[in-house]
């Protein structure tokens, strides 16, 4: 388990100087949200903020965000692999009332939950809107940099092939090694691809991969 970080062995004098950054007259939460209902006035912080909005302070010459600063002093430090997550969903705000703990997953779990996640598609998609931003042709990152690219037995698929996913191994497979052999047994004695591929849930193309050994050839 990772160690506590430690923010907040400060002085009373230190505290006090952090709580007079801070806007206790900050705006409302929106009422009619069911996420916000419930919650009091945020408290914004006045000083140096981040290019996301959030409040930072130096402490012990080390940058650090507001808000977990605010929840050290409130509740104690927390563990390094833990966030401090905003009710609010406003970055400036550090009321600790507004704030809990969660992990990176929670994180987004909550930002998905409340509709803030960003997945535009359709029309709304940037490239949609302005395809000369599309990196096509000559302006492709592999054509600018060619010597990037890793090739042949550059691939990290050739230098480490025991990280490769293979078959029952790999999270999106289909397929277990017996109905892999079961398809070559049945392939044998005549029934065609697209049968095949129907019975068992795939396209014709991976039962003929299959049966040609491009893929599972690992399985006798």
């Amino acid at each position: 388990m990772k160690i506590p970080q430690n923010i907040v062995s400060l002085t009373e004098r230190n505290k006090a100087n952090f709580w007079e950054k801070v806007d206790k007259n900050g705006p409302l939460p929106d009422q009619s949200n069911p996420h916000y209902s419930g919650l009091g006035q945020c408290w914004l912080w006045k000083a140096t903020l981040d290019s996301n909005g959030y409040g930072m302070i130096a402490i012990r010459r080390r940058m650090k965000k507001a808000h977990r600063v605010s929840w050290a002093i409130s509740f104690g430090n927390t563990l390094e692999n833990m966030c401090v997550l905003h009710k609010c969903d406003n970055p400036a705000c550090i009321n600790p009332q507004h704030l809990f703990l969660g992990t990176l997953k929670d994180n987004a779990e909550d930002r998905e939950k409340k509709g803030r996640g960003n997945h535009p598609s359709g029309e709304d998609h940037p490239l949609r809107k302005d395809p000369s931003k599309a990196a096509r042709g000559d302006a492709n990152g592999a054509r600018i940099y060619p010597e990037r690219m890793t090739r042949g037995d550059d691939s990290w698929t050739r230098k480490f092939p025991e990280r490769l996913k293979r078959g029952e191994d790999n999270h999106k497979t289909k397929l277990t090694a017996v109905k892999v052999a079961e398809i070559r047994r049945r392939q044998a004695l005549g029934e065609g691809c697209v049968a095949l591929g129907k019975c068992f849930g795939v396209c014709y193309t991976n039962i003929r991969r299959i049966v040609t050994r491009e893929t599972w050839a690992h399985v006798p």
